[in-house]
């Protein structure tokens, strides 16, 4: 009866997860479609200079499609559903929401399996740690993915804008300089890769500030923002464009010097839970040697056993406050 018990309660569980994945925005359109939007309205978190230059993409797509109440329609739809749409074209995995929240049931169906054929672990363990775990290796998937392309694009992006602010000193128009300046890159260059993906759109007639507006769209970073914000602006109202990125090159190092700072400070503080966990593990190894009766008999008993697993569950929500306490977004 328990163990029928348990099982239900999860497959409710995660067929509530897998439903909730099939709502639809006010468009009509599956909120994970990936097909091409006409603007970038919603896929980066307002800002104050992000803000303007959404709102200037957004009108130009209007302008050039005729879609201002769908453009409208689609800011009224999920803001969660938004984020992870977000979040997943970050990570470069040609994934929707529906697939992501059918991946996460799946490791959640198949850690609760795994659990099963352990004898004595009490059914909400099994459930607690079969969501906590299934939730968090496909999570810990898209965010390594996200890091990682984050890491590949800020590594040239400082380099890239200090030889565009020289081409365009030297005379060269904009879109010239970009693809000069990605030229002198490396060939598996984050960078390189979004300018030649911003020229194929203009050789197929994508109009310039819209092909500006889409640049890098799928790198969370934040100085791309600002770096799409001031080239939008110069096209309206003119002004020194080079000394402006020249800025911004300082700026993005600035960030990058600060980034390893906060991450070394981090770490220190990460690292100082796991020693507390080796220790308390030490202890209950030198113990079992010294008296193994004492650790044994709690793990032969049910009261004993079931503490050890509320031990646990308490050991990995603090690791995870933890993470999440200390993550520093620079």
């Amino acid at each position: 009866m328990e163990l029928r018990y348990g099982i239900g309660i999860a497959l409710v569980g995660v067929a509530i997860v897998v439903l909730s994945a099939f709502r639809r925005n006010p468009v009509g359109r599956p909120v994970g479609s990936f097909g091409a939007s006409p603007a970038r309205s919603g896929e980066r978190p307002v800002s104050s200079e992000g803000g303007l230059r959404k709102k200037t993409v957004a009108a130009r797509s209007s302008q050039e499609n005729g879609s201002d109440s769908q453009i409208g329609r689609k800011r009224k739809g999920s803001i969660q559903s938004g984020k992870l749409e977000r979040w997943l074209r970050y990570s470069g995995l040609p994934l929707t929401p529906v697939q992501y929240r059918a991946m996460v049931a799946g490791c959640i169906v198949g850690i609760y399996v795994v659990l099963l054929l352990i004898p004595r672990l009490s059914s909400l363990f099994q459930i607690v740690v079969a969501f906590w775990a299934g939730s968090l290796i496909a999570s810990s998937h898209v965010g390594r993915r996200v890091k990682r392309r984050f890491n590949a694009f800020d590594r040239d992006f400082s380099a890239f804008l200090l030889a565009i602010v020289g081409l365009l000193k030297s005379g060269m128009n904009i879109i010239t300089a970009m693809e000069a300046a990605a030229e002198r890159l490396s060939s598996d260059s984050m960078v390189r890769a979004e300018v030649v993906l911003m020229l194929e759109r203009l050789r197929f007639g994508v109009g310039e500030e819209h092909a500006i507006g889409e640049f890098a769209q799928g790198i969370d970073h934040a100085d791309i923002e600002l770096f799409v914000h001031a080239l939008l602006i110069s096209r309206k109202v003119g002004g020194s464009l080079s000394d402006t990125l020249e800025r911004l090159s300082r700026q993005a190092k600035r960030r990058a010097q600060f980034r390893l700072q906060a991450k070394a400070a981090v770490g220190q503080q990460r690292g100082s839970v796991w020693l507390i966990i080796i220790i308390l593990a030490v202890i209950q190894v030198m113990l079992y040697f010294q008296a193994p009766e004492l650790v044994l008999s709690g793990l032969k008993s049910d009261g004993g056993f079931l503490v050890w697993q509320v031990a646990f569950i308490f050991i990995f929500s603090a690791v995870r406050l933890i993470e999440r306490v200390t993550r520093i977004r620079v």
